[in-house]
């Protein structure tokens, strides 16, 4: 039995959550960011049923996030 009635309510739902996850950050373009991410990682999902996949991508995102300049913002803070 699934948790939510369509795709469209798992995605949201999922994105949310891993946004609020970065709440440890304390920056609110980081939560935004992390939302749009969390949909791109939910598509990903339901689309190959691969945590691995979506934890390479995840990596690919970060890893690009540092590299264009904006890594500093997600330094844990102290």
């Amino acid at each position: 039995r699934n948790l939510f009635q369509s795709d469209h309510q798992l995605i949201l739902v999922n994105a949310i959550l891993f946004s609020l996850c970065h709440l440890i950050f304390r920056n609110s373009l980081v939560l935004v960011l992390t939302f749009v991410g969390g949909v791109f990682f939910a598509f990903t999902y339901l689309d190959t049923k691969s945590t691995v996949l979506v934890s390479i991508e995840h990596a690919i995102y970060g890893s690009w996030l540092f590299t264009v300049g904006m890594g500093a913002m997600l330094a844990f803070p102290s």
